[in-house]
């Protein structure tokens, strides 16, 4: 859970903070720290948000953060200085605290692969790439590669996202076309018809279609959202166990193959 905290210094100037974890837990360090709690309320945004995406950052976000990253420590500055200057300095309340936690840990002596573990917003190809970059000595280079990597995956799902608009608009529309027309159209085959087409099995399956329609179609608009909602969900949390499965399929699975290897 986040919270969004008010807290009062020794000196009587006031602080706002967001901070996770469990409210005893957070109460505890901050009078340890000699400050003074006016206010801490649930903040229900971000704990939702964390609770879709696993609290991992975009891939917009992960190219901004490396490419300055990696001019920072271009410049002459520590690991541990460059996570408290782009602590400082950013608006993003889960940077903020995903810094701060790099920063910890690599001031008590861990690795640059353990401190993003830690920090608990970056992709594993992050903590990969950073371990390999600390040991080789160069996080520098890495760092713009990873931003330059993230950059091309955010332009591809913006160009990917583009393209299935059209279709979903047809989609859409004809989802619409098929309701009206099983609510409006399907009642009146009765006069156009016989009664003996209309006593057949077809024509029986579209009338209790059409009277199911009629009496529940808002039940149908809950189940199709909450199905597309339990997709993507279940995509974002299990990618990497369901694209084994995926390139395991004929043609697709060659297909998926390539993209992947092109991003890598």
């Amino acid at each position: 859970m986040y919270w969004n905290i008010s807290v009062l210094t020794k000196t009587g100037k006031e602080l706002r903070l967001i901070m996770e974890g469990r409210k005893d837990y957070i109460l505890s360090n901050i009078e340890m720290d000699d400050l003074t709690v006016i206010s801490i309320v649930p903040n229900f945004t971000m704990t939702f948000k964390r609770i879709l995406n696993k609290g991992t950052l975009t891939s917009s976000k992960l190219s901004l953060f490396f490419i300055d990253f990696s001019r920072m420590l271009k410049s002459g500055l520590s690991v541990s200085e460059t996570a408290r200057t782009l602590s400082e300095t950013t608006l993003d309340p889960q940077i903020k605290i995903g810094l701060e936690r790099i920063r910890i840990s690599i001031n008590d002596g861990y690795s640059l692969k353990t401190a993003f573990e830690n920090a608990k917003i970056f992709p594993k190809i992050v903590c990969i790439s950073l371990d390999a970059a600390e040991k080789s000595e160069q996080i520098p280079e890495i760092s713009k590669k990873l931003g330059e990597y993230f950059e091309y995956l955010n332009e591809n799902k913006n160009k990917i996202v583009s393209s299935l608009i059209y279709p979903a608009l047809v989609f859409i529309a004809l989802t619409i076309a098929s309701v009206v027309i099983s609510m409006e159209l399907v009642p009146q085959l009765g006069f156009l018809i016989s009664e003996k087409e209309m006593n057949s099995f077809s024509m029986r399956l579209l009338d209790v279609y059409s009277n199911f329609m009629k009496s529940y179609w808002w039940l149908m608009i809950i189940i199709l959202v909450t199905a597309l909602i339990g997709l993507w969900y279940t995509w974002h949390l299990n990618r990497d166990k369901l694209m084994k499965y995926l390139f395991r399929v004929p043609i697709l699975g060659n297909v998926l193959k390539e993209i992947e290897f092109a991003n890598i």
